[in-house]
């Protein structure tokens, strides 16, 4: 189990939305909603403190969640850019951002179900699993 690296990891992203929140105070939707979701990651943390940390993850699984993770900041480029291309009223852009867009979009699905399928069996046979 990676509750160790999860609590670690709702942490940090509790103190980006505070940071956020006060970086954007003077816009009250973002402030108040980061401090929103920055209290839930906190109590996200609090529920993982009765499971173990468990060893360490299998490189497979490791390198799974990495692609995921750039897949996903690609395919959310590509929504920004695509929302700059409507604005401009760019046809071409807009072509390109969309079809580039759903491929992002495909790429994390198959990477999430993937990490799903190669989580659990990975996890538990591995000496470090818990098992």
């Amino acid at each position: 189990m990676q509750a160790g690296l999860l609590t670690s990891r709702e942490t940090q992203l509790a103190q980006a939305f505070r940071d956020v929140a006060a970086r954007h105070a003077a816009e009250p939707d973002i402030a108040h909603l980061a401090q929103t979701l920055a209290a839930q990651c906190d109590q996200h943390a609090a529920r993982l403190e009765p499971f173990p940390e468990g060893g360490q993850v299998p490189e497979l699984l490791r390198d799974l969640q990495e692609l995921y993770v750039r897949a996903a900041e690609c395919e959310l480029y590509w929504s920004v850019v695509l929302q700059l291309a409507q604005a401009l009223r760019d046809e071409e852009l807009i072509a390109t951002a969309t079809e580039c867009e759903k491929e992002s979009a495909l790429q994390c699905q198959w990477l999430k179900s993937r990490i799903k399928q190669a989580a659990p069996q990975a996890l538990l046979v591995t000496p470090s699993g818990g098992r």
